[in-house]
C-alpha cells in the first residue's frame, strides 16, 4: 500500500470513530474530514468543497426542518441532534421553488397543502 492509501485509511478510520462516538455534530465532522483531505493533498484544493455547489446540498441549507414525525411522536426540539431513521417524516419550511427541487428527487416524497382549491369555512 502506498503512503497516500494509508493516510486516506487513517482519515477514514478517525472519521468513523468521530461519527460513531457523536462527540461532534455530523456536519462539523464532515467539514473537518473535507479539510483534512484537502490539507493532506489527497484531494485537489479546487475539489474539496465542490460537492457543496450541488443543488441538493444548497437546498438543504436553504430550508428549515420544523419537526420530525417518528412512529406517531412529533419531535420539535433539539432537531440538530436527532439522528434520522428509516420511516421518519420531516416537516420542512422553505420557498416553493426550493421545495420543487425536493419534489424531483426520488429520495423524497413531498406533500404540500393545496392552496388552489375552494376555501372551506
Amino acid at each position: 500500500m502506498t503512503a497516500g492509501i494509508l493516510l486516506l485509511l487513517g482519515i477514514l478510520l478517525v472519521a468513523i470513530v468521530v461519527f460513531m462516538s457523536e462527540k461532534l455534530r455530523a456536519d462539523v465532522a464532515a467539514i473537518l474530514v473535507m479539510l483534512r483531505l484537502g490539507l493532506t493533498g489527497l484531494v485537489a484544493p479546487r475539489q474539496v468543497f465542490a460537492g457543496l455547489s450541488s443543488s441538493a446540498v444548497m437546498l438543504i441549507i436553504a430550508v428549515s426542518v420544523l419537526a420530525v414525525w417518528r412512529e406517531g411522536t412529533t419531535l420539535r426540539e433539539g432537531l440538530a441532534d436527532v439522528p434520522l431513521r428509516l420511516g421518519d417524516a420531516l416537516l420542512w419550511q422553505g420557498r416553493r421553488e426550493r421545495l420543487a427541487v425536493l419534489r424531483r428527487d426520488p429520495d423524497f416524497l413531498v406533500l404540500e397543502e393545496d392552496t388552489t382549491g375552494p376555501a372551506v369555512s
